[in-house]
């Protein structure tokens, strides 16, 4: 029987979000600006540092919603909002 291959994974926080990661994952997160295109990012298990590319930045399709208020004003009001976002590759962990 062959041993089983330990996958590289990582626990990344960024945007106060946490993600799985593994080398060759590509990630939208919440918006990043740098001038930098590599970004350093740290493991939350291992203590290991993560290496990732920035690919593009954009926006997500937009959310719409409307606001109901009974009998004051004129009723309905119409809601929109796009969340930008920053997709990351993931390049190697050290």
């Amino acid at each position: 029987m062959k041993k089983a291959q330990a996958k590289k994974v990582a626990i990344i926080e960024t945007g106060g979000k946490q993600y799985l990661v593994q080398p060759g994952d590509t990630l939208k997160v919440e918006l990043i600006r740098t001038e930098k295109n590599q970004l350093t990012l740290r493991d939350l298990l291992a203590n290991k540092n993560v290496t990732a590319t920035i690919l593009t930045e954009g926006r997500h399709p937009k959310v719409s919603g409307r606001i109901f208020r009974n009998k004051v004003r004129s009723s309905r009001f119409p809601r929109g909002h796009k969340q930008r976002y920053t997709a990351l590759k993931i390049e190697s962990m050290i």
